[in-house]
């Protein structure tokens, strides 16, 4: 009974120190190590000046010659949107958009006038596609396997081409490559096949 008693007692001694000593020593470490540590991780940060940032800016200028290459490159291996929906329009029968998402997305919906094509068949068989202006959009922008098709018909002669945006961006994010003046005038829907 009497050990009972003192253990009763000792808890309720030390339960203060617990709830009023341990978060003062938690608090005073914490602003310490902020007032005094965290400042000597910068101290050896220098500041830059205005000169030495234009500086570094003119020592890293890219080769001129370099940089108007590849816009050249990008110019003719990027389809806009915009004019995408021109050349649908247009009806044109020399272009044929190829949607590599799965079957189950494209049979979902796809973009108008587009086939699906997985890389498989097109490495069998890319004869409906000879004599053709091929452009490739797949899920996203950033699809590495549009750019293999790409590559894939390139090396077989092919005159390709690919969408700048990919089909979630054409279809659900429009403000992404439409002009935000012509907002309400293009209708992407138009431009959407759907067998929901």
């Amino acid at each position: 009974m009497k050990k009972t008693q003192k253990l009763k007692e000792n808890i309720i001694k030390t339960n203060p120190i617990k709830e009023l000593v341990l978060p003062f020593l938690v608090s005073f470490l914490t602003v310490f190590l902020l007032i005094y540590f965290f400042p000597l991780l910068f101290k050896n940060k220098k500041n830059v000046s205005k000169k030495e940032v234009v500086t570094l800016i003119e020592e890293k200028n890219a080769p001129k010659e370099k940089i108007k290459e590849l816009i050249e490159l990008e110019k003719y291996l990027y389809v806009d949107p915009l004019v995408l929906l021109k050349l649908i329009d247009s009806g044109d029968k020399r272009i044929v958009l190829v949607d590599i998402r799965d079957s189950l997305s494209y049979k979902k919906a796809h973009i108008k006038g587009a086939f699906n094509y997985s890389i498989d068949q097109l490495k069998k068989d890319t004869s409906k596609l000879n004599k053709k202006k091929i452009i490739i959009y797949g899920d996203t922008t950033s699809s590495v396997l549009s750019k293999e098709m790409a590559l894939l018909l390139i090396n077989k002669g092919i005159d390709t081409r690919l969408m700048s945006v990919g089909w979630n961006e054409f279809r659900h994010f429009k403000n992404l490559w439409v002009p935000e003046s012509q907002w309400g005038e293009i209708d992407v829907n138009k431009y959407i096949q759907t067998n929901e």
